[in-house]
């Protein structure tokens, strides 16, 4: 969606080592820091990281 970004549900994230959205986000814009995960500005909104978290703990926002 234009002008739509990412955001984790910190209930469903389950803040594991190997995370499919964070390892293919073409714009790096999942950051972990110090055992919490967000998604920072450069997010581009392709929907990407949506397909891949495989605990549907990210979704779309306006």
């Amino acid at each position: 969606m234009p002008g739509s970004r990412a955001i984790i549900d910190g209930d469903k994230c389950r803040q594991e080592a190997d995370c499919p959205p964070m390892e293919n986000c073409p714009a790096n814009a999942i950051i972990n820091d110090e055992g919490f995960r967000y998604v920072d500005n450069s997010c581009r909104g392709c929907k990407k990281c949506v397909i891949l978290c495989p605990y549907r703990a990210i979704i779309m926002v306006k």
